[in-house]
């Protein structure tokens, strides 16, 4: 039975649209900038190793010589993964807590459908919500590349895309779990955003202070681009190791859902 989740799917639909709206939008806008950037790129690179290590930490440390390096700096580094971010924890927070304050849950659960289910389709339409996301950015990336009658490199596009994709989905069963363990949804976005905000920083201060360079190893900024996916390609331990930690958060969430009373 999956109407629970062609139901979430409609009730997504209207915000779905316009995050992906914004995501075609970012991708024609960078893809029909290059051009005018290109034959100043040495330039700009050059500039760019004159600012401080504090600042190219965070805005990429990629050469922006080439497509792959401009679209690392442009899209992949900060906007793409606060966008995606923001979208998964939000949905992701509403999905049980939503309807535990709203105080529908108990109708919910009134259905002859487990816990398991509820949270499986809720997750499930998430995902899938977080790919049409993406893919709209990719879209967005070859509606560009044609206006400006440019050959744009797919292959790298779509790895960095992908691990933009696996980067949601942490993010999303980040929250649900938080969501489904809590029934708080203001809490479960407040601590899912403190969690990807201190992410961000440290993967960020960890490229330029030696003594937590390590404790990069827990940022999921680290696993998500820390090698410029886009530029040097996709490392697969890395999508496993967010792939694994995402499973983690899902499986621990539905084990708590399961067990704990629903708050009237």
């Amino acid at each position: 039975m999956l109407f629970l989740y062609l139901k979430v799917l409609k009730d997504y639909w209207k915000s779905t649209m316009w995050f992906s709206l914004g995501m075609i939008l970012l991708g024609i806008y960078v893809t029909t900038v290059w051009p005018s950037f290109e034959d100043s790129s040495e330039q700009i690179d050059q500039i760019l190793e004159n600012f401080p290590d504090a600042i190219t930490a965070f805005i990429g440390d990629t050469s922006m010589s080439t497509i792959e390096g401009f679209m690392n700096i442009e899209i992949f580094e900060f906007l793409a993964p606060i966008i995606i971010a923001v979208y998964a924890i939000t949905k992701g927070a509403d999905s049980i807590a939503q309807e535990e304050e709203t105080h529908t849950l108990d109708q919910l659960l009134s259905l002859p459908i487990s816990r398991i289910s509820i949270l499986l389709q809720k997750s499930f339409a998430l995902i899938t919500g977080i790919f049409v996301v993406c893919f709209s950015l990719w879209l967005g990336l070859q509606i560009g590349g044609i206006i400006m009658n440019y050959s744009i490199p797919q292959w790298n596009i779509l790895s960095a895309i992908f691990s933009l994709y696996i980067f949601g989905i942490s993010m999303a069963f980040l929250s649900i779990f938080l969501s489904s363990s809590t029934g708080k949804r203001g809490l479960s976005a407040g601590i899912s955003s403190a969690i990807i905000l201190s992410s961000y920083l440290i993967n960020s201060l960890g490229k330029i202070i030696d003594s937590i360079e390590q404790v990069r190893f827990i940022s999921i900024f680290y696993y998500y681009n820390g090698n410029s996916v886009i530029v040097n390609g996709i490392k697969s331990n890395h999508i496993l190791i967010m792939f694994c930690v995402s499973i983690i958060f899902l499986i621990v969430g539905i084990l708590i859902f399961k067990r704990r009373d629903i708050r009237n």
